[in-house]
């Protein structure tokens, strides 16, 4: 099937065998993916869910939400008595020709400015260059009434997926995009109701109902909106997550509300998720904003969702339309689930799969990166990487990363900064155009060297880089080129990304371009470490399917690195973001021991080898110069490396959830990887199958008194389970080389199992499946 690919060609006759026609609907088909228009409606779905949209009031609005696996159907009516105030796009909807409001009095985009004049669908396969699971892409593009605006609505369809991905653009006019359209007329609404795909509307349901006396009706005010429902089911809880990054200064990274709904509450949420729940049904909506953190977002309002009665509408202030330019919306997912909370785990970890595919090869390894030892880059020198490229081969760690010190520029973090007088932090290029140059006296014969050897030892080498910030990120093109010549001439294919603060919507679209540019044009090869440490950064969700993200930048200089503050970090985000995409660090724990004195929950207290353990199950990090490390703490980290290194990729390529108690550094805590599904390729609801009973645990015993703990493990686990050991760690810094490699666990009547490790500061890495 050819790209752009249009319904207009396709009614005219033109299109091949896959378009059926009719007088009143076009439906493309992909796989069970389908979109068609049938009068002044838009219909779009998969085998497993389906959305409806109503173009009649001048404006595209959400009728039809259907949870096809269990027959529910998520929204109510479309009408004033439903939505009430605020059509898509809230206050800011103005003609960009007169700059009259296109709000009816009621608040609503609808009769008072007319209806969509004409429609085009371009379809594709696409699969972002592998980066992505193949899907349908369609984009639904509609002239606006009055002004000649054309309102495009994206959508990402995967096969058998619960879920379906969205985003409004509004182009001006005169661009050469709504140039170059030529639209398809709607029928009128008259004929859209004979449409054989047209959808049953369920009840009306009202939004609020207050006394005459209650002002509070008048704080009912629009807010630029990307999507609004109105809900059909009363009885509904939902609990809102909010992620925070700028991690050098946070460290509770999860927050999370809930509550019911209740017919006359306006209450305004923050985060990036939205989970609604059924309470008299099982089902559940899930609702994920692609953007990023809160504290990130400079140019948007506190709220991301808000409940207005039964009406929900996702919130983007960069939804402005006001102007006559370009406005492109935030990008949403919407998905359903069985109402569980496993369900909405695993929609999301589906969702996660399919916008970034994981391939082993790239995406499970173990880096490690000097900055962790405060040296800064006073001792990076080619003999210096020799060393360290050295050890990292003896250890099994897979990517030795140099950090700022390599390229001819000094940054600010420098310790030439003060000598030089021109330490540079986001704009690179003005002194000239070698800052991005190998150092000519740190490598005095280039790169050439130290690639070989790392080639030599089977170490892959990664580079430190910083994106040059100047006008909002607009010599994104030549920063692409500079990495893809770094990548072209010395196989660098992991670079981490730092000193990105992004003061605007801008900026992020010119980053992601410049990450889409280098992934694509070596064809999937390079992979970024975006760090998210500080300023505002692209957060856990915008930074699409591009690498890993750096969670942290702790230190034992500083006493801010503690083994259970990085273990409750992932152990939080687990059910929101991959663990196995966030790189969490494992530091020297030798360094600096007497500044946390007597610390029982010192890195020293806890020993190297559990420093290590809390991270397996994510993306670690050694966080410090590898040949710093003694004999002892060499040998260890060898020995855990080595044992890891055959179960890595299967560990990593499960869902990972939290299990036991949340870390606190007194209890029995840990993480589950639940087996890939064999057929996740085709069925993105079910990427990790609970029916095969298999994957990974780690169990910690932080320093508790207690011998035991019961735990619950996530999917269908009961009866009895074999457990094959990995690694298992006896007390401080001894392996347990005694332990049994085999043995068999029952679930008690409640269907849980207990485990048992010998040592308060102890973990095991288990291999489980059913017996």
């Amino acid at each position: 099937m050819e790209a752009g690919m249009n319904l207009e060609a396709s009614m005219n006759g033109e299109a091949g065998a896959e378009w059926e026609t009719g007088i009143e609907n076009t439906i493309h088909r992909w796989a069970d993916c389908y979109i068609s228009v049938a009068g002044d409606r838009i219909i779009a779905g998969n085998d497993r869910l389906e959305r409806v949209w109503s173009t009649a009031g001048g404006w595209p609005e959400s009728l039809s939400l259907l949870d096809k696996a269990r027959g529910e159907e998520w929204l109510a009516a479309v009408g004033e008595a439903a939505l009430g105030d605020a059509g898509i796009g809230g206050a800011g909807v103005r003609s960009a020709e007169t700059g009259n409001a296109m709000l009816d009095e009621a608040g609503m985009i609808g009769a008072a400015a007319g209806r969509l004049t004409a429609i085009r669908v371009d379809c594709r396969e696409d699969g972002d260059c592998g980066l992505s699971r193949p899907h349908l892409r369609a984009d639904a593009d509609m002239r606006l009434p009055g002004d000649g605006r054309i309102l495009r609505l994206s959508l990402w369809l995967y096969p058998q997926a619960s879920f379906m991905r969205q985003q409004y653009t509004l182009l001006a006019a005169k661009s050469e995009a709504a140039s170059e359209l030529s639209l398809k007329a709607l029928p009128s609404p008259a004929q859209s109701d004979e449409s054989p795909l047209a959808v049953a509307a369920p009840p009306s349901i009202a939004v609020i109902a207050l006394d005459a006396n209650n002002r509070e009706a008048a704080n009912l005010g629009a807010l630029p909106c990307i999507e609004r429902f109105a809900l059909r089911e009363l009885h509904t809880r939902w609990e809102s997550v909010r992620l925070s990054d700028r991690t050098d200064t946070t460290n509770n990274l999860v927050a999370r509300e809930r509550g019911l709904l209740f017919v006359n509450e306006r209450r305004a949420l923050r985060g990036n998720a939205l989970l609604l729940g059924g309470t008299l049904r099982s089902c559940g909506l899930l609702l994920l904003k692609e953007g990023p953190a809160h504290a990130a977002r400079p140019d948007e309002p506190d709220d991301d969702y808000r409940f207005v009665g039964l009406r929900l509408e996702s919130l983007d202030a960069h939804w402005d339309l006001a102007g006559a330019g370009e406005a492109v919306g935030c990008a949403l997912m919407v998905g359903v689930h069985d109402g569980t909370e496993y369900g909405a785990y695993s929609l999301l970890h589906a969702y996660h799969r399919a916008v970034r595919v994981f391939r082993p090869e790239l995406d499970a390894y173990v880096m490690s990166n000097t900055w962790g030892d405060r040296s800064k880059d006073s001792r990076v020198t080619d003999a210096f990487i020799a060393g360290e490229l050295r050890a990292a081969a003896a250890l099994g760690i897979d990517i030795c990363q140099i950090d700022d010190g390599w390229q001819n520029g000094v940054t600010v973090n420098s310790v030439l900064a003060k000598s030089s007088g021109d330490g540079r932090w986001g704009d690179y290029y003005s002194g000239g155009g070698d800052f991005w140059s190998v150092h000519p006296e740190r490598f005095p014969q280039g790169f050439g060297p130290t690639v070989a050897l790392a080639a030599r030892l089977g170490v892959r080498l990664g580079l430190w880089y910083s994106p040059d910030a100047t006008d909002d990120y607009a010599l994104w093109r030549r920063d692409a080129r500079t990495l893809l010549e770094l990548h072209g001439s010395y196989g660098i294919n992991h670079f981490k990304l730092d000193g990105i603060d992004l003061g605007s919507s801008t900026g992020k679209r010119r980053l992601l371009q410049l990450m889409r540019t280098v992934v694509t044009e070596s064809l999937g090869a390079v992979r970024f470490n975006l760090d998210m440490t500080a300023q505002r950064r692209l957060g856990y969700y915008a930074d699409g399917p591009f690498g890993s993200l750096f969670l942290e930048n702790r230190y034992t200089d500083w006493r801010n690195y503690y083994p259970h503050w990085t273990l409750r970090n992932l152990w939080s985000l687990a059910p929101y973001v991959p663990v196995q995409s966030l790189q969490a660090e494992f530091l020297n724990v030798n360094r600096n021991r007497e500044l946390y004195g007597d610390d029982p929950l010192s890195p020293y207290a806890c020993g190297q080898a559990y420093t290590f353990g809390v991270t397996a199950f994510a993306s670690p990090l050694a966080w410090m110069e590898l040949s710093s490390l003694d004999e002892v703490q060499a040998s260890l980290l060898s020995s855990l490396l080595h044992a890891l290194r055959p179960h890595r990729a299967e560990i990593a390529s499960g869902h990972i959830l939290p299990l036991g108690d949340e870390p606190s550094g007194t209890g029995w805590t840990g993480l589950q990887s639940i087996a890939a599904h064999a057929n996740a390729a085709a069925n993105a609801d079910a990427a990790a199958d609970p029916a095969a009973e298999s994957g990974y645990l780690l169990i910690v015993r932080e320093r508790s008194a207690a011998p035991a703990k019961t735990y619950r493990l996530w999917g269908r686990t009961a009866g009895e389970l074999r457990i094959h050991t990995v690694a298992r760690l006896r007390e401080r810094d001894i392996m347990d080389a005694g332990s049994k490699q085999e043995f068999g666990i029952q679930a008690d009547d409640r269907g849980e199992f207990t485990f048992t490790l010998p040592a308060p500061l102890t973990f095991a890495i288990y291999k489980y499946e059913k017996n």
